[in-house]
């Protein structure tokens, strides 16, 4: 029923209506953007930009792949794929943002040379 539910859904929105299936993730990206760019000094929210910006990629493999009817089994290696670089990026971000904070007491960007071993 949940399935049957999940594919009238996608095929209203991303077959009826292509448009809006390509402008979701295109906001998403556009934030994304963003906010990599604006908050640069700010590791925290760089990440959370980035971030944004894999989970918009991801939309756009699903949504292409149910636009261009690729098979559902190549779109679904590629998005466990991408969403696994993301949660190492941000281990690794927030492993940064972790020691950064305990040397210099705070998360900007500017005291990261103190990291240097």
């Amino acid at each position: 029923m949940f399935n049957q539910l999940v594919y009238d859904v996608t095929q209203l929105v991303v077959v009826k209506y292509p448009l809006i299936g390509f402008l979701v993730p295109a906001s998403l990206m556009a934030v994304g953007l963003f906010g990599v760019v604006y908050y640069r000094a700010d590791f925290i929210r760089f990440i959370v930009a980035l971030e944004l910006c894999l989970l918009a990629t991801n939309l756009y493999l699903l949504i292409g792949g149910v636009l261009l009817a690729v098979p559902a089994v190549s779109v679904q290696v590629y998005v466990p794929l991408v969403l696994t670089i993301a949660a190492c990026e941000a281990a690794v971000g927030l492993g940064l943002v972790s020691v950064s904070y305990w040397r210099a007491g705070t998360t900007k960007l500017e005291h990261f040379e103190n990291l240097k071993g």
